[in-house]
């Protein structure tokens, strides 16, 4: 499996509802459309995208993939922001099926 990795595009530095309800600002939307053109041109487009639920992971997956042409992405718990790295080798065993996974999530969790 080949694994894609994208960080959420830029988001609101506050929201009223706390961190996880913050949203794209439309330079994470461009963000996530130029990724897509990015790795379609190259031919590394992700067979499926698996996202964090925090709302701007799920925006960043959701405006790749339109923009890609590819099925909408797939919430997964785990790409929340505190994942580790133990966490995501041992989720992304289910999806082995898929020569190429992207995953949508947050920093530090995907440096590390």
């Amino acid at each position: 499996m080949e694994l894609v990795v994208l960080r959420h595009g830029t988001a609101e530095d506050h929201h009223a509802g706390g961190d996880f309800e913050r949203a794209l600002i439309e330079k994470g939307r461009r963000q996530a459309r130029d990724a897509a053109t990015l790795l379609q041109s190259s031919g590394l487009l992700p067979d499926i995208v698996l996202t964090s639920p925090l709302v701007r992971a799920r925006q960043t997956a959701e405006e790749f993939c339109e923009a890609a042409g590819i099925p909408s992405p797939v919430v997964q718990p785990w790409l929340a922001a505190g994942m580790t790295a133990q966490t995501a080798l041992g989720e992304l065993v289910g999806f082995r099926e898929f020569e190429r996974v992207a995953i949508v999530g947050h920093e530090p969790d995907l440096s590390e």
